[in-house]
């Protein structure tokens, strides 16, 4: 039997995300491994594994806020933004104040456009933009939308400064690093940075991809425990059931629920997620053993 369950890892620097799919795939002998945002080679931190069908389950997931810790140096830019990249840009560092850093963050709060750095995943012409960037393509990525709902500036210095940031999805913290500095009046790369939370998921119960098997098959999440305001319901009526197993819609008096979604079990196990879209329930995924 397989297991569909998720997996919190904290990801270490100069590794990319795949490469820890790749290593924890190995570990467990999973049929497939998925995560859910990528994280820069650069980056650390939260690195949420989806594992065999479990993956169906991110899109549950991927619209919450995302929370990261960052450091810019001051001076110098990159072509990357951060510091993998080569230095593009050097100027004199202006210095910062608590006043101007305060009322520049505050600046930040809310709904604005944020257009996504070349050096990303992003999809041009069927092409990564980084591919692009690389072989020095002259291309244009469109503006997105973006929410940053909370903004901390942590400390600073001559030469640096470190901020917390809690945004939308989408949001390249890169780029909004540049931004502040600009309105801070200088440019900037990030040194580090370091997602610490997705929703309410955090690095509490995390592994690290050089850890036992035993350390990581105990730190296993359930589907249950990944999702415990989604309703589970045992599959006892045999018309329901067939109608489950053949994913067909349900109506509500069938089931007696009225909720957005909710998982059927049978023989303990999550085998069907089903949402609500008007008066019926569809089914969103099936969940394979």
């Amino acid at each position: 039997m397989r297991n569909n369950a998720f997996l919190i890892v904290d990801k270490d620097e100069d590794m990319t995300s795949t490469h820890v799919d790749n290593l924890i795939k190995r570990k467990l002998k999973a049929d497939k491994i998925g995560h859910l945002g990528t994280l820069d080679p650069f980056a650390s931190g939260l690195l949420l594994l989806g594992i065999n069908d479990a993956c169906k389950l991110f899109p549950l997931i991927e619209e919450e806020k995302k929370t990261y810790v960052a450091k810019a140096v001051l001076g110098k830019k990159t072509d990357t933004l951060d510091r993998t990249g080569k230095v593009i840009f050097e100027e004199k560092i202006k210095p910062l104040s608590e006043e101007k850093i305060s009322s520049v963050f505050s600046s930040f709060i809310g709904r604005s456009k944020q257009t996504p750095p070349k050096f990303s995943a992003c999809h041009v012409d069927g092409k990564r933009a980084y591919q692009l960037a690389r072989d020095n393509v002259d291309f244009k990525l469109k503006e997105k939308d973006i929410d940053v709902y909370k903004l901390t500036c942590l400390s600073f210095d001559e030469s640096s400064i470190t901020f917390k940031a809690t945004v939308s999805k989408g949001c390249y913290i890169r780029v909004l690093a540049e931004d502040i500095l600009a309105k801070l009046d200088n440019i900037c790369y990030l040194k580090s940075l370091r997602r610490e939370k997705i929703g309410d998921i955090s690095l509490k119960n995390s592994v690290k991809v050089d850890d036992t098997i035993e350390k990581i098959f105990s730190s296993m999440i359930s589907i249950d425990d990944m999702f415990p305001f989604i309703r589970c319901l045992d599959l006892q009526d045999d018309k329901v059931e067939k109608k489950v197993m053949n994913g067909n819609p349900l109506k509500g008096e069938e089931i007696n629920v009225d909720t957005q979604y909710i998982f059927f079990k049978k023989d303990g196990l999550i085998i069907s997620l089903y949402q609500k879209k008007d008066a019926l329930y569809h089914p969103f995924c099936k969940l394979n053993y």
